[in-house]
């Protein structure tokens, strides 16, 4: 993978299609900052069955300290998703920040495990098409954001409602 904005003058950085970076590079260069466009194939793992995602941006920056390396990144990325409620597909950008620091000794930095985190973070527990989606009819199907069924949906009864005609209620 080519970067797109080096660190240094000169020739691009290739960034290492793993994200394993070598500590010694980075130390000797004091620092680097690189923007990658990572392939969404290498990531489907980390997604709910119902999720495609459609692109990835990584931006990283790598800070020198005296006995360590500070990284930086920022992925951001868009994911088509099937709405939980009416299931209609829509797409959705999202941007997950993650910071890690490296003491000097380590061989390898791995950003792979902060992309793959941060995917992880990034995928929610619901995904609705908007805040205030009303899903489908539970008795015939009906999308309830375009049209209104006939259905009668009331609540269902509760077995233990004969309880509270025995008991009453609780008073303080």
């Amino acid at each position: 993978m080519k970067n797109s904005k080096p660190n240094r003058p000169g020739p691009d950085y290739d960034v290492p299609e793993d994200l394993r970076f070598s500590y010694a590079q980075i130390a000797q260069a004091h620092g680097l900052h690189c923007e990658v466009k990572l392939d969404p194939a290498m990531f489907r793992e980390e997604l709910e069955k119902p999720g495609e995602l459609l692109g990835l941006r990584l931006k990283l920056q790598f800070s020198v300290g005296t006995n360590n390396i500070y990284a930086e990144g920022v992925l951001k990325g868009s994911v088509r998703w099937n709405c939980t409620r009416c299931t209609k597909s829509f797409e959705e950008k999202f941007s997950q920040e993650f910071e890690e620091l490296y003491p000097a000794g380590t061989d390898f930095i791995d950003i792979m495990t902060q992309v793959r985190q941060s995917l992880v973070l990034a995928n929610g527990i619901s995904h609705l098409c908007a805040p205030d989606c009303r899903g489908l009819c539970p008795l015939c199907g009906c999308d309830l954001n375009e049209s209104q069924c006939a259905c009668d949906r009331k609540p269902p009864r509760n077995p233990f409602g004969v309880l509270k005609d025995k008991f009453g209620t609780k008073k303080d």
